[in-house]
């Protein structure tokens, strides 16, 4: 390829408007969500059964979505049952699979800390310009990383 970066960098700047939805619409997001608790956690604001409560519905409610979304854009409109999209998706999810378990554990340490960092500034932003710009950046710089 001429310029490999450019899917890459592609999906990097489109990834973040998913975020962009999440927070703006007060969605529930489980890196942030761990982030959250745990401050309030250590600063003794929150219960640890709240704090239990809070990141295991959360997590679950991902997982879910994840899976609704997969099956609804994934199966049922047929997104992917033909190349380049059924190449291109075969070849993303070996790739992941075949990721060393600690290779995998080390890569998302500085993901969920660009997730954390973009979710924070999204959130203290006060204008919806502001949030857009500080929650795309971070999550462009990990999508593309």
């Amino acid at each position: 390829a001429r310029f490999p970066i450019l899917p890459r960098l592609v999906l990097g700047l489109l990834a973040p408007v998913a975020m962009h939805f999440i927070v703006i619409f007060g969605g529930e997001f489980y890196s942030g969500n761990c982030m959250f608790m745990t401050v309030g956690l250590v600063r003794r604001r929150v219960k640890f059964r709240r704090f239990l409560y809070v990141l295991l519905g959360s997590l679950m409610w991902n997982i879910l979505g994840c899976l609704f979304f997969g099956f609804l854009f994934g199966w049922v409109t047929d997104l992917f049952s033909v190349d380049p999209w059924l190449t291109w998706l075969r070849k993303t999810a070996e790739s992941k699979v075949n990721i060393q378990p600690h290779v995998a554990f080390f890569r998302a340490i500085p993901a969920n800390i660009m997730n954390c960092i973009g979710i924070h500034m999204g959130i203290t932003a006060r204008d919806m310009f502001g949030k857009l710009v500080a929650l795309h950046f971070p999550l462009t710089v990990y999508t593309v990383a």
